[in-house]
C-alpha cells in the first residue's frame, strides 16, 4: 500500500499504481478508509423489554374467553368481534390474533367429533341370486350429451341381471332397475351392494330394498375397490372391440348394450369362472360343460399319454366369490 501511495503523489494513476504492485483498488481504498467499528448488536425486537405489552393475567383472559362456551366454537376473528359487542375488550384484534396462534388454538376452531370409520362391506356368495352388486357409469353420447348405462350383476356369476341405458342418472329410474331384476329372474337377493352415489343412498331406494327385505350394502367412501363386480364389468364393456366409444343416439347406445349383454351372459368365457360363462353359472348347466371338458381331456390324455405327467383336471366354476374376502374366513356370517 506504501508502495501504491508513493506512485499516486507522483502523479501516477492509482489504478495503475495498484496494478503494478498487485493489489486491487478496492483493496487500496479499504485501507485508507477503513471501516468504523459498529455499534454491539442489541436483542432482537421481539426480545426488548415492551413496558405496553399484555401481562401474563390479560393473556390467560384472552385465551378463557377464546375458548369458552359461547365463544369456543368460533373463528378468532368472530370471537373477537362478537366480544366487542358484548362490551368485551381485552387488546386489539392482531394481537387477539397473536395470542391464539401461541396458544395454539388458531386456525379451524369448530369442534371436530372423532368420526367413526365405516365398517368394511364383507360378503360371501355361494349361490345364484343371494349376492347383487350394482352401479351407474356414463357413456358418451352425440356432441357434448352424456348417457348413463345402469346394471345389476349378480356376484356369484357374474350374471348381468338388468340393465338400462337412461339420458340422465335418478333415483327412480335405479328403483325401476331393481324392479326389473326382481321381476325378470323371479329371485330377491340377500344383499343389494353398491357404493356411495345419490341414487344409491336415496331414500326411495332404500325404501325399496327394506319392502322387498333385501339389505342394501355400500361401498366405503374413497375405497375403489369395495365394489370389484361392477367396475369389472363396465371395463368389460368399454374394452370390448365393438364398442363405438361414442353413441349417436339413446336407441343406438340401447340396442348395443342389449346385444353386448346377451353375449356376455351366454357366449363370454369369462376369467374368473374359469371360463365358464356367466350364464352357465348362473342356471347350473356349468356342470354339463364341466364334464364334456373333462371327458375331452380323458380322450386326449389316452391318445398321448406321454404329455402328461399326471392325468389332466378340468377346473371346476368356482364355489363362491367374495366382496373383500378376509384373510381367514373362519367364524364369519356369510351371505348365500
Amino acid at each position: 500500500m506504501g508502495v501504491v501511495t508513493a506512485l499516486a503523489a507522483k502523479g501516477w494513476a492509482v489504478r495503475r499504481a495498484c496494478q503494478l504492485a498487485g493489489v486491487t483498488h478496492a483493496s487500496y481504498y479499504r485501507w485508507l478508509s477503513p471501516a468504523r467499528p459498529g455499534a454491539l448488536p442489541g436483542p432482537a425486537h421481539r426480545d426488548r423489554f415492551q413496558p405496553h405489552a399484555l401481562g401474563a393475567r390479560e393473556r390467560a383472559l384472552v385465551l378463557k374467553g377464546l375458548n369458552s362456551d359461547e365463544y369456543g366454537h368460533l373463528s378468532v376473528h368472530q370471537a373477537w368481534h362478537r366480544m366487542f359487542d358484548n362490551g368485551i375488550y381485552l387488546c386489539s384484534l392482531s394481537s387477539f390474533h397473536r395470542i391464539a396462534r401461541a396458544a395454539g388454538h388458531h386456525g379451524d376452531r369448530r369442534d371436530q367429533a372423532p368420526r367413526k370409520p365405516r365398517t368394511v362391506p364383507r360378503h360371501q356368495a355361494t349361490a345364484p341370486d343371494v349376492l347383487w352388486s350394482w352401479d351407474i357409469t356414463t357413456l358418451r353420447g352425440p356432441g357434448r350429451q352424456t348417457l348413463k348405462l345402469y346394471t345389476i350383476i349378480d356376484v356369484y356369476s357374474r350374471f348381468v341381471v338388468s340393465w338400462r341405458v337412461e339420458p340422465i342418472e335418478d333415483k327412480t329410474l335405479a328403483a325401476a332397475l331393481i324392479h326389473d331384476a326382481v321381476k325378470t329372474t323371479g329371485a330377491i337377493p340377500d344383499v343389494l351392494h353398491a357404493d356411495n352415489g345419490g341414487p344409491m343412498r336415496a331414500g326411495t331406494t332404500r325404501d325399496l330394498l327394506t319392502s322387498l327385505g333385501i339389505t342394501a350394502s355400500y361401498s366405503r367412501p374413497m375405497v375403489s375397490n369395495d365394489n370389484p363386480y361392477s367396475e369389472a364389468l363396465f371395463k368389460t364393456v368399454k374394452y370390448s372391440k365393438e364398442f363405438p366409444g361414442r353413441f349417436d343416439d339413446l336407441e343406438e347406445a340401447r340396442a348395443y348394450c342389449a346385444w353386448f349383454f346377451n353375449d356376455y351372459n351366454t357366449a363370454h368365457r369369462h376369467s374368473g369362472l374359469n371360463g365358464y360363462t356367466p350364464e352357465s353359472v348362473h342356471t347350473g348347466t356349468a356342470t354339463a360343460a364341466h364334464r364334456k371338458r373333462q371327458a375331452l381331456l380323458n380322450q386326449h390324455h389316452r391318445y398321448y399319454p406321454e404329455r402328461y405327467n399326471h392325468p389332466p383336471v378340468a377346473k371346476t366354476p368356482p364355489t363362491e366369490a367374495w366382496i373383500n374376502k378376509p384373510t381367514n374366513p373362519t367364524n364369519l356370517s356369510q351371505t348365500g
